[in-house]
């Protein structure tokens, strides 16, 4: 089902890119690479009333038919284009659109028309243009569609998650209300790199994070999804992991800010300008792939090969690195946990 409504969706937008590169085109000449045929008045034939004389019911008078007082009743006249052996046989005739049924006494008028068709070599090279036209325009509609947002978050089922769930990583000295505050539904996280460190005898550097508890995993495909947000002036700091590896490595994933960079650890760089905006976040960890991916605003940003490791879980927040700023700051919305359907 999920295919069918994809293919749908594909087939609708190329026809309405079609449509709207075929308009944005503007006017076209529908002559253009046909050939006109010899048409003069010998291929007419002026039907009329039997018992009237043709220049009573006709006249031609530069450049224009005109047939008047004419008795029309259920298109009992009409003008005729005959020519043998075309491939369409035409017929010409403009009655006025206001009126509805048969009428009497109404003029019409017909322009001088031709009858035209295209050669053989021409109809070939008209199919040929509309090749490349649907070509060019197919592949305008791909290279577009690699960058719409898709949601990773198909074919995952969420996990039940509450506060419960959520263990604060912060200076030993300090109050988790010191560092956290949980305000209309968003968690703010911040610290200061002259903070001490998560316990008395750590050698790390100053935090305040959020640990998601009770869903360590060491198989299968997790994800974990939140809205982010980095205020400006946050730098040389960690905002969300992947916790666990194989030594000397002790994280699978670490996404970090310099000066409004959003980078996989010091580099590459994932998103140029990550300050003052709220992003959604999506990073899938498939252990047995031994395979990460993160995406920014449903865009694939990254994909790196895992570090092993027996037992991973997810954090965010604000863990300060090389090249600390004074404050460091990251807040939170939508914290989600997904498990991939088997």
């Amino acid at each position: 089902m999920a295919s069918f409504v994809v293919l749908a969706l594909f087939n609708l937008s190329l026809t309405l890119l079609i449509l709207y590169s075929a308009a944005a085109w503007g006017p076209i000449d529908p002559t253009e690479g046909f050939i006109s045929l010899p048409l003069n008045q010998s291929n007419f034939v002026i039907q009329r009333p039997y018992d009237v004389p043709e220049d009573q019911r006709y006249s031609y008078v530069n450049g224009v038919h005109k047939l008047p007082d004419c008795h029309c009743l259920h298109g009992a006249w009409d003008m005729k284009l005959i020519k043998e052996e075309l491939e369409t046989s035409l017929s010409f005739l403009f009655i006025p659109s206001s009126y509805p049924k048969p009428i009497i006494n109404t003029t019409a008028r017909l322009q001088t028309s031709a009858s035209i068709q295209p050669s053989h070599s021409e109809r070939r090279e008209m199919g040929a243009y509309h090749q490349v036209a649907f070509c060019l325009a197919l592949l305008l509609f791909m290279h577009q569609a690699r960058a719409w947002p898709l949601d990773p978050t198909h074919g995952f089922v969420e996990v039940p998650l509450n506060t419960s769930n959520f263990e604060f990583h912060k200076p030993y000295d300090l109050a988790v209300s010191q560092r956290y505050s949980f305000v209309d539904g968003v968690h703010k996280l911040w610290v200061f790199s002259d903070d001490k460190p998560l316990s008395l005898n750590s050698p790390t550097k100053p935090r305040s994070e959020i640990r998601i508890r009770g869903y360590d995993y060491s198989s299968g495909v997790w994800q974990f999804e939140a809205y982010g947000y980095v205020p400006c002036g946050t730098s040389g700091v960690c905002i969300m992991q992947v916790f666990g590896a194989s030594p000397p490595h002790a994280t699978t994933l670490m996404l970090r800010v310099y000066n409004g960079t959003l980078s996989y650890y010091r580099a590459p760089a994932l998103v140029d300008d990550i300050y003052d905006r709220w992003f959604r976040l999506n990073v899938i960890h498939d252990v047995d792939a031994a395979i990460v991916k993160v995406y920014i605003d449903g865009v694939l940003k990254f994909e790196a090969p895992c570090r092993g490791g027996t037992s991973h879980y997810f954090k965010c927040g604000v863990y300060a690195q090389n090249d600390d700023s004074h404050s460091m700051e990251s807040r939170w919305k939508e914290i989600k946990v997904l498990k991939k359907c088997v």
